[in-house]
């Protein structure tokens, strides 16, 4: 179980660009590491070379090369690959 993820800059994948985070920006979503997986309050912290995903409960079975999608309400805003 853990409470956070991060994911490589070239591996994020805006759908909603006007969203997209700069260096420092945060925003909150719901994500989900699974199909099908309930959607799970999250927070988005950009760095400079990471897009750090901050769950606000644990999240089980965090694996590499899986895909993350971040969603405001209903609407996929973004997704990309897990780096750890």
């Amino acid at each position: 179980y853990r409470k956070a993820l991060r994911v490589a800059y070239d591996q994020i994948h805006w759908i909603r660009e006007d969203l997209s985070l700069v260096e420092g920006q945060t925003i909150r979503v719901k994500a989900r590491i699974r199909y099908r997986q309930p959607l799970s309050e999250a927070t988005l912290v950009q760095k400079k070379d990471y897009l750090y995903v901050f769950f606000d409960e644990l999240q089980s079975a965090i694996t590499p090369g899986q895909f993350i999608a971040w969603y405001i309400k209903s609407e996929l805003i973004g997704s990309g690959t897990i780096l750890e």
